[in-house]
């Protein structure tokens, strides 16, 4: 995993099956195993109902698994190298919608891309808000960034997100017992967390220098408002932070949620 990720001078490029290259720069490590796939799609508990964003599809195997089992699969993948390879994959599939788009940069209009046409969306909506899951085997250098601004969404939460995260990270998130980490305590105030599966780096092409692990995290019901970007949003204390989960409160909500860091 690079340190400087946005950095295209540094771009390398690996051939892997089907002509398509590797960017190691987007943190790409394409996900081949079939049964882990299922496991994925399985602990999102998918009905016709739902809809579900995912985010890097790469050559779309999780995606063609999903879309089997939802209403509606919308699809963000970065790397414009590999939309019109999903495009022809899924030109059939009328309930996949491919985006090009930074999953980090996108969100200001996510809104307008889950809402859909007004009889489409009716089924999926709660008090006007419309209900979505996240399955998604994210680049893990963006697992912070990712979790902070999608379990903070107020307007548009989705009901759980399944994730592929690297093994040391998902121990950390899940962490019980007086051994959470501030990255486990912001999770942990938003929804609660469970390990679904622990991954060996040879199920991916090319094959990463750790582990992965797939966690589910099921969102509470309700969670304090919080102003991104604002001092309202400073992280808690540690300390503190494990009072809070001590408390009355099984999920942590505090007024101020910490924010999300690796440690």
């Amino acid at each position: 995993m690079s340190t400087n990720k946005e950095n295209l001078c540094n771009l390398r490029l690996r051939p892997i099956s089907n002509g398509v290259k590797k960017k190691k720069f987007l943190g790409q490590n394409f996900l081949s195993n079939k049964n882990i796939l299922e496991v994925m799609a399985d602990a999102a508990e998918l009905t016709k109902r739902d809809v579900v964003l995912e985010i890097g599809p790469g050559l779309g195997s999780l995606t063609e698994i999903l879309a089997k089992r939802a209403k509606k699969v919308i699809a963000v993948e970065k790397d414009a190298d590999l939309i019109p390879l999903l495009q022809e994959k899924f030109r059939d599939k009328k309930n996949v919608e491919i985006i090009h788009g930074d999953i980090l940069r996108i969100t200001p209009s996510f809104p307008l891309i889950l809402r859909g046409t007004k009889e489409e969306s009716a089924p999926l909506r709660v008090r006007g808000v419309m209900k979505y899951k996240i399955v998604a085997n994210i680049p893990y250098y963006i697992t912070s960034c990712f979790l902070r601004l999608f379990l903070s969404e107020t307007k548009f939460r989705s009901k759980l997100m399944v994730l592929m995260v690297q093994k040391e990270v998902a121990k950390r998130i899940c962490a019980q017992d007086g051994k959470e980490s501030l990255l486990s305590l912001s999770v942990k105030a938003y929804g609660k967390p469970k390990i679904i599966r622990i991954v060996p780096r040879g199920a991916f092409t090319p094959a990463p220098n750790v582990d992965s692990a797939i966690i589910k995290i099921v969102i509470a019901p309700s969670f304090p408002l919080i102003s991104r970007g604002t001092k309202e949003s400073a992280p808690l204390n540690v300390r503190g932070a494990r009072r809070v989960m001590k408390g009355n409160n099984p999920l942590g909500q505090s007024p101020h949620p910490p924010y999300f860091k690796g440690d």
